[in-house]
Protein backbone atom coordinates (compact mmCIF):
# COMPACT_ATOMS: atom_id res chain seq x y z
CA UNK A 1 0.00 0.00 0.00
CA UNK A 2 2.84 2.32 0.87
CA UNK A 3 4.70 1.83 -2.32
CA UNK A 4 1.39 2.52 -4.61
CA UNK A 5 1.58 5.77 -2.33
CA UNK A 6 4.84 6.67 -2.97
CA UNK A 7 4.57 5.84 -6.94
CA UNK A 8 1.54 8.04 -6.84
CA UNK A 9 3.28 11.26 -5.53
CA UNK A 10 6.22 10.94 -7.61
CA UNK A 11 3.96 10.89 -10.69
CA UNK A 12 2.70 13.87 -9.28
CA UNK A 13 5.87 15.54 -8.29
CA UNK A 14 6.68 14.91 -11.77
CA UNK A 15 3.79 15.56 -13.88
CA UNK A 16 3.88 19.23 -11.79
CA UNK A 17 7.11 20.41 -13.58
CA UNK A 18 7.54 22.14 -16.41
CA UNK A 19 9.63 21.23 -19.05
CA UNK A 20 12.89 22.85 -20.51
CA UNK A 21 14.36 22.53 -24.28
CA UNK A 22 18.11 22.01 -24.61
CA UNK A 23 18.51 26.05 -24.31
CA UNK A 24 17.02 25.71 -20.80
CA UNK A 25 13.79 27.39 -21.93
CA UNK A 26 10.95 27.03 -20.42
CA UNK A 27 8.35 25.28 -22.42
CA UNK A 28 4.30 25.24 -21.31
CA UNK A 29 1.28 23.69 -22.40
CA UNK A 30 -0.84 25.70 -24.70
CA UNK A 31 -3.49 24.51 -22.68
CA UNK A 32 -2.04 27.07 -19.52
CA UNK A 33 -2.72 30.39 -21.85
CA UNK A 34 -5.88 32.14 -21.45
CA UNK A 35 -5.23 33.46 -25.09
CA UNK A 36 -6.36 30.45 -27.46
CA UNK A 37 -5.04 31.66 -30.82
CA UNK A 38 -6.78 31.84 -33.96
CA UNK A 39 -5.25 31.51 -37.17
CA UNK A 40 -6.94 34.86 -38.87
CA UNK A 41 -5.29 36.61 -42.16
CA UNK A 42 -5.77 39.78 -41.37
CA UNK A 43 -3.05 39.51 -39.20
CA UNK A 44 -0.23 39.28 -41.63
CA UNK A 45 -1.33 42.98 -43.03
CA UNK A 46 -0.80 44.31 -39.95
CA UNK A 47 2.64 42.45 -38.62
CA UNK A 48 5.66 41.35 -41.07
CA UNK A 49 6.73 37.62 -39.84
CA UNK A 50 9.99 38.18 -41.76
CA UNK A 51 10.60 40.98 -39.77
CA UNK A 52 12.24 41.21 -35.73
CA UNK A 53 10.45 44.26 -33.66
CA UNK A 54 13.44 45.32 -31.12
CA UNK A 55 12.21 47.02 -28.11
CA UNK A 56 13.24 50.69 -28.07
CA UNK A 57 11.68 52.19 -25.10
CA UNK A 58 10.05 51.30 -21.78
CA UNK A 59 7.41 53.91 -20.77
CA UNK A 60 5.49 53.81 -17.08
CA UNK A 61 5.73 57.08 -15.38
CA UNK A 62 8.85 58.20 -16.54
CA UNK A 63 11.13 56.64 -19.80
CA UNK A 64 13.27 54.02 -18.90
CA UNK A 65 16.88 52.82 -20.58
CA UNK A 66 16.78 49.84 -22.29
CA UNK A 67 19.83 47.85 -21.83
CA UNK A 68 18.96 44.54 -22.05
CA UNK A 69 18.86 43.65 -25.89
CA UNK A 70 14.76 42.50 -26.12
CA UNK A 71 13.14 41.89 -29.31
CA UNK A 72 9.89 40.06 -30.52
CA UNK A 73 9.09 37.76 -33.50
CA UNK A 74 6.10 36.79 -34.83
CA UNK A 75 5.06 33.12 -36.37
CA UNK A 76 2.40 31.39 -38.14
CA UNK A 77 -0.34 29.80 -35.98
CA UNK A 78 -0.21 32.85 -33.38
CA UNK A 79 2.61 31.88 -31.72
CA UNK A 80 5.61 34.82 -30.74
CA UNK A 81 8.70 34.51 -29.41
CA UNK A 82 10.91 37.00 -26.69
CA UNK A 83 13.94 37.33 -27.06
CA UNK A 84 16.64 38.52 -24.82
CA UNK A 85 20.56 38.30 -26.70
CA UNK A 86 22.21 39.74 -29.37
CA UNK A 87 20.52 39.76 -33.21
CA UNK A 88 23.61 39.53 -35.04
CA UNK A 89 23.96 35.68 -36.00
CA UNK A 90 21.22 33.60 -37.18
CA UNK A 91 21.65 31.07 -34.58
CA UNK A 92 20.56 33.61 -31.87
CA UNK A 93 17.14 34.11 -33.64
CA UNK A 94 16.46 30.31 -33.42
CA UNK A 95 13.29 30.23 -31.18
CA UNK A 96 14.26 27.56 -28.90
CA UNK A 97 16.18 30.37 -27.34
CA UNK A 98 12.88 32.81 -26.99
CA UNK A 99 10.57 32.99 -24.47
CA UNK A 100 6.97 31.03 -26.00
CA UNK A 101 4.26 33.26 -26.30
CA UNK A 102 0.87 33.16 -27.96
CA UNK A 103 -0.90 36.17 -30.04
CA UNK A 104 -3.79 36.68 -31.65
CA UNK A 105 -6.57 39.09 -33.91
CA UNK A 106 -9.71 39.21 -33.04
CA UNK A 107 -12.62 41.66 -33.79
CA UNK A 108 -9.86 43.94 -34.06
CA UNK A 109 -8.57 43.60 -31.17
CA UNK A 110 -4.81 42.25 -30.94
CA UNK A 111 -3.57 40.87 -27.77
CA UNK A 112 -0.24 38.62 -27.16
CA UNK A 113 0.12 36.83 -23.74
CA UNK A 114 3.61 35.55 -22.27
CA UNK A 115 3.66 33.51 -19.06
CA UNK A 116 6.42 33.88 -16.37
CA UNK A 117 7.85 32.82 -12.94
CA UNK A 118 7.85 34.48 -9.66
CA UNK A 119 9.43 33.27 -5.92
CA UNK A 120 6.83 35.12 -4.16
CA UNK A 121 3.40 33.97 -6.98
CA UNK A 122 4.51 31.30 -8.79
CA UNK A 123 3.55 31.16 -12.37
CA UNK A 124 1.64 33.67 -13.60
CA UNK A 125 0.41 35.16 -17.13
CA UNK A 126 1.42 38.40 -18.66
CA UNK A 127 -1.74 39.55 -21.58
CA UNK A 128 -0.56 42.70 -23.37
CA UNK A 129 -2.69 44.89 -25.84
CA UNK A 130 -0.89 45.68 -29.29
CA UNK A 131 -1.00 48.66 -31.29
CA UNK A 132 0.37 48.81 -34.86
CA UNK A 133 1.26 52.09 -36.10
CA UNK A 134 3.07 51.44 -39.78
CA UNK A 135 6.63 50.57 -38.37
CA UNK A 136 5.89 50.69 -34.61
CA UNK A 137 4.19 47.97 -31.87
CA UNK A 138 3.16 49.33 -28.85
CA UNK A 139 2.47 46.74 -26.24
CA UNK A 140 0.52 48.07 -23.41
CA UNK A 141 0.19 45.60 -19.59
CA UNK A 142 -1.55 47.83 -17.91
CA UNK A 143 1.82 48.76 -15.83
CA UNK A 144 3.90 49.87 -18.56
CA UNK A 145 4.29 50.44 -22.45
CA UNK A 146 6.87 48.49 -24.64
CA UNK A 147 7.83 50.64 -28.21
CA UNK A 148 9.44 48.70 -30.41
CA UNK A 149 10.68 48.94 -33.92
CA UNK A 150 10.67 46.55 -37.19
CA UNK A 151 13.81 45.99 -38.39
CA UNK A 152 13.37 43.27 -41.35
CA UNK A 153 16.03 40.13 -41.06
CA UNK A 154 17.77 38.55 -43.88
CA UNK A 155 16.20 35.72 -45.84
CA UNK A 156 18.82 32.98 -44.14
CA UNK A 157 17.65 34.08 -41.13
CA UNK A 158 13.85 32.65 -41.49
CA UNK A 159 14.72 29.04 -41.59
CA UNK A 160 13.46 28.01 -37.69
CA UNK A 161 9.66 27.38 -36.73
CA UNK A 162 8.82 27.75 -32.68
CA UNK A 163 8.78 24.74 -31.03
CA UNK A 164 5.34 25.51 -29.06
Amino acid sequence: MIKHFTVLFLMLCISCTIRKNEFNQKRYPISRFKIKPIENTAFYELVDTSSIYVLINIYNFSNLEVKIPNAIKFYKNGRVGMFKNSFDDLSSLNPKKAEMGLYKLQKNKLEMEFITYSAQAGYFSIKSNIIIKGDTIFRNNGDFEYTYLKHPLPSEFLVYKPDW
